[in-house]
């Protein structure tokens, strides 16, 4: 670890300034009292130097005790330190409150220091620093003596119930979104032209009407859930209404997920999560916890393609989302539009054609109320 040369404090710098002067004063009048204060100033100032300049070899640690914690759950960095001496204080920087941070006089041992957790993402815990002063505070020196640890604070998704959703297709093998699956819901059918393949014959509207009419060619797809969630830091009235935000996206990601079919997540900024597997909730918060505010464009402009649900998580609505959001819905099941964080007049669930609107303050209220939402 890096060792800081001696530097004077402002004192120091201070008793500095008072040694010139007085040097300059005794030369100037001969006075051999003043003369020697300046020179009894000057060597308290070198003595300072001296004691914390001194060879010391201090060794610390910096230990997460977990090092992967949901957002809001208790966490602990374990710091020891063993071979510093004198007045010396041990600092731990990183995602530390500052009355924390500040460990005090080092003693032998380990010392468990709280964490922030309160906001999701990736976290320094140090590095571990030495502060060093001498016995009049006129010098000082900073050692680092140990790394930062990295700390993971995944969103903490509300436990809600996901609806039961099959799975759509759609006629335009270049639909935006495509994706391999086995499902078909479009049954319009064309009479049938040489070279059709018998298999996708409809014979009910053969006996019907005497005549041979064939299903179109489909190109199924495979999801079931698209969640849009809004990074734009503009777009919420603060902080923690963006991490309600994010812990609402992950909640309904991983309710709404099935095992066997396939939900995916997108930004306005470019980012994408993808669940696959229940088994696998643990890597898909892992991916959360590093999608952070940063600018892009609305959420229904990230790409959506065709789905069972569309959920929408955002905050505040600019002019014309709402109708985007509409004309968007005509290409899924179900559309829920949430809204977190909103100074909302009432947390309760709205109908807006074939969007549902779901506004609530916080993610636990949200959650439940986009359950009832996309049950419907």
């Amino acid at each position: 670890m890096s060792s800081g040369f001696p530097r004077l404090t402002s004192s120091g710098r201070a008793l500095v300034a008072v040694v010139g002067f007085g040097a300059a004063a005794a030369y100037g009048t001969g006075w051999a009292a003043l003369a020697a204060v300046t020179v009894a100033a000057a060597v308290l100032l070198l003595t300072a130097l001296l004691v914390v300049a001194r060879p010391a070899r201090p060794a610390g640690t910096v230990r997460l005790e977990q090092p992967r914690v949901r957002r809001g759950d208790p966490a602990f960095a374990v710091v020891e330190v063993a071979g510093a001496r004198g007045a010396s204080t041990v600092t731990l920087e990183g995602a530390v409150d500052p009355e924390h941070a500040v460990l005090g006089p080092v003693r032998t041992g380990a010392t468990r220091v709280p964490v922030r957790t309160s906001r999701h993402g990736r976290f320094a815990v140090g590095p571990l620093t030495v502060h060093r002063r001498d016995p009049f505070g006129l010098a000082e020196r900073r050692t680092g003596i140990a790394d930062a640890s990295t700390l993971l604070v995944t969103p903490r998704p509300v436990p809600v119930r996901g609806p039961a959703l099959g799975r759509i297709a759609t006629s335009d093998p270049d639909d935006a979104g495509a994706e391999a699956g086995d499902g078909v819901a479009d049954h319009s059918l064309r009479e049938y032209v040489p070279g059709d393949d018998l298999r996708r014959v409809h014979w009910a509207t053969l006996a019907r009407t005497g005549t041979l009419h064939v299903r179109p060619q489909l190109a199924p797809v495979g999801l079931a859930h698209v969640v849009l969630l809004d990074t734009r830091p503009d777009a919420f009235d603060d902080d923690e209404s963006f991490e309600a935000a994010v812990d609402v996206a992950a909640s309904v990601l991983l309710a709404a997920g099935p095992v066997r079919s396939r939900g995916t997540l997108r930004t306005g900024s470019g980012r994408t999560v993808e669940y696959r597997d229940r088994r696998r909730a643990d890597d898909v918060l892992d991916r959360l916890a590093l999608v952070g505010a940063e600018p892009g464009d609305a959420p229904l402009r990230a790409g959506t393609g065709r789905a069972a649900l569309l959920t929408v998580v955002t905050g505040l609505v600019e002019r014309g989302q709402a109708g985007e959001v509409a004309r968007c819905s005509e290409r899924y099941g179900r559309t829920v539009l949430v809204r977190v964080g909103v100074s909302a007049e009432r947390r309760t669930v709205t109908g807006q054609g074939d969007v549902t609107t779901v506004v609530a303050r916080g993610a636990a209220d949200a959650a439940a109320a986009w359950e009832r939402a996309a049950a419907r």
